[in-house]
């Protein structure tokens, strides 16, 4: 009678170990499941992010990159954007900068702001529909302030970079 009980003790040892085993497993199987649809949204945004430069202009010491969304996906989060430049000043320095993001109408020395938001590229009628959203078919307007300002003579190269990692990158120049 004793073997009876000690070998119903192990049967039931064994289940409740198996089946916390499994329980572990559909856990871990799910959160794998969770980490690739992640992934597959992130890689989806990617692919459906387009940006194209449609004007640059370079008044000393500020520079204006009108950038085009022409894929389609909606971008709001500037303070999440990375804006770097490479230039040269007018005594010959070379600098590459990391811009700092400003809410400010005017940036400061070494920072950007998003200056507008535009439905036509000559930026001369500000978008209604979603505003301080960055829509497809739509021109926002970077604004940088160089410190020291960047030689008129030389060609300048900027490079921005969106929250999900897609950039642009162009050339200004006075």
């Amino acid at each position: 009678m004793s073997n009876v009980i000690t070998g119903l003790f192990i049967i039931a040892i064994l289940l409740s170990g198996v089946m916390m085993l499994s329980q572990a497993g559909i856990v871990s199987l799910r959160q794998t499941v969770d980490a690739w649809d992640g992934l597959q949204t992130r890689q989806s945004a990617i692919l459906l992010t387009r940006l194209s430069v449609a004007d640059t202009t370079h008044t000393p010491p500020q520079a204006d990159i009108t950038l085009q969304n022409t894929g389609q996906v909606h971008m709001a989060t500037f303070s999440a954007w990375d804006v770097f430049v490479q230039y040269y000043t007018t005594s010959g320095t070379y600098y590459i900068k990391r811009l700092t993001y400003t809410t400010a109408a005017s940036p400061g020395d070494n920072e950007w702001t998003v200056k507008g938001i535009y439905t036509n590229e000559s930026a001369s009628t500000t978008e209604v529909f979603q505003p301080n959203i960055f829509d497809p078919d739509e021109y926002l307007v970077v604004r940088m302030k160089l410190s020291p300002a960047a030689r008129t003579s030389q060609v300048n190269y900027a490079t921005i970079a969106v929250s999900n990692g897609v950039t642009v990158s162009t050339t200004f120049r006075n």
